[in-house]
C-alpha cells in the first residue's frame, strides 16, 4: 500500500523510496542525509524547527503510522487466536444481556 507524502513514497515494499519518521524529520528540515539523526534528543530537537504547517504533516504521518500499526497487531493476534477468549467472552455476554449501548459506555451514563 503506497501512500504519497510530499513526492515521496512510503511503501511496504523495500524496493521503493522508505520514509521513515527519522528520514521524514531530515526532510522536513531541509538536512543533509549524511547528517541523520540517530538519538531520540535529536529528532526532539529537530522537531521543535519545524513550522506548525510541517509539523502538523508529521504529526499526522505518525498518527498513520501507527494507526497502521496497530491495525497490523490486531490482525496477527486475530489469525493467532490470542483473541478467541475475548471474542468467545464478548459472545457471551451478549447471549447473556449483559450489555450496555456504546453511547452509554462512552459517555459514563
Amino acid at each position: 500500500m503506497a501512500r504519497f507524502l510530499q513526492g515521496f513514497t512510503e511503501t511496504d515494499s523495500s524496493a521503493d523510496c522508505l520514509i521513515t519518521p527519522l528520514t521524514f524529520c531530515n526532510l522536513m528540515c531541509k538536512q543533509k542525509h549524511r547528517n541523520m539523526m540517530h538519538t531520540l534528543s535529536e529528532i526532539e530537537a529537530t522537531i521543535t524547527q519545524l513550522s506548525k504547517v510541517e509539523a502538523r504533516e508529521l504529526l499526522d504521518w505518525l498518527q498513520n503510522y501507527l494507526d497502521n500499526a496497530w491495525d497490523r497487531q490486531i490482525e496477527t493476534d486475530a489469525k493467532s487466536g490470542r483473541l478467541d477468549a475475548l471474542i468467545q467472552r464478548a459472545e457471551l455476554d451478549i447471549a447473556a444481556n449483559r450489555i450496555k449501548p456504546l453511547d452509554e459506555v462512552l459517555h459514563n451514563l
